[in-house]
C-alpha cells in the first residue's frame, strides 16, 4: 500500500479519541495476539494517568490511549476504564465519545465484567437523563446480564424500574416484580 493510501485512509476514518485506523496501521485490534502481562501494564499506566489530578489534555489523552490498548488485548477492567475515561466529553455532546463509552462498557460486559454490564445498561437506558443514548431493548439486556449473570442487585433494581415504566413501549409488570424480588434479596433495600 502506497504511502498516499495508508495517509487516506487513516484521515477518512480517524476523528477524535479514535484509534482503530492507527490500531489497524500497527496491528493492534481485537484479532491481534493478546499478551495479559502487555495488558496489565498498559492498565496499570492508565491508572496512573488518572491518579494524576489535575491532568493536562495531552495526559488525558495518553490515559485514553493506555486504557483501550489494555482493552485490546482483552483487559476488561481497562475497557471499563476506557468507558468511563470518554464519559465527561460523551455527557458535553461529543458523538465520537459516546460511541466509545459503548463500546468501552460492553466489551468489559463481554469480558466477564458484570460492572460494565451495569454501566452499558444505565448508558442506554431511556430512565436516565445522562445516557448517551436511548435504547429500551438494549438496556433490558444489559441490565438482565448484569442482574442474571453477575448477581448485581443494583442491576436488578433498575431493571425492574425500567421494565414497570409507563413510558415503556413493552412494559411487563410480572417481571417487574420478579426483578425487584431478586433486588431486595441480593441486599437493595430499597426494593424491599
Amino acid at each position: 500500500m502506497g504511502r498516499g493510501i495508508e495517509a487516506k485512509l487513516l484521515v477518512e476514518d480517524s476523528f477524535n479519541n479514535d484509534l482503530r485506523a492507527c490500531d489497524r496501521r500497527f496491528g493492534f485490534g481485537k484479532d491481534a495476539p493478546k499478551d495479559r502481562a502487555l495488558a496489565d501494564s498498559l492498565f496499570g499506566t492508565a491508572e496512573a494517568f488518572g491518579a494524576k489530578t489535575p491532568r493536562s489534555l495531552a495526559e488525558d489523552g495518553q490515559m485514553h490511549d493506555f486504557y483501550y490498548r489494555a482493552c485490546l488485548q482483552d483487559h476488561a477492567r481497562a475497557c471499563f476504564g476506557y468507558g468511563f475515561s470518554q464519559t465527561g466529553d460523551a455527557f458535553m455532546g461529543n458523538d465520537t465519545a459516546k460511541r466509545e463509552v459503548l463500546f468501552g462498557y460492553e466489551r468489559a460486559c463481554d469480558l466477564g465484567d458484570g460492572e460494565g454490564c451495569l454501566e452499558h445498561a444505565r448508558e442506554q437506558s431511556p430512565m436516565k437523563v445522562t445516557a448517551v443514548t436511548k435504547d429500551w431493548a438494549g438496556a433490558d439486556a444489559s441490565y438482565r446480564k448484569a442482574c442474571d449473570g453477575h448477581g448485581l442487585a443494583a442491576a436488578c433494581g433498575e431493571l425492574a424500574g425500567l421494565l414497570a415504566s409507563d413510558r415503556n413501549p413493552t412494559p411487563d409488570i410480572g417481571a417487574a416484580a420478579d426483578f425487584r424480588r431478586k433486588a431486595c434479596q441480593g441486599g437493595l433495600t430499597t426494593a424491599c
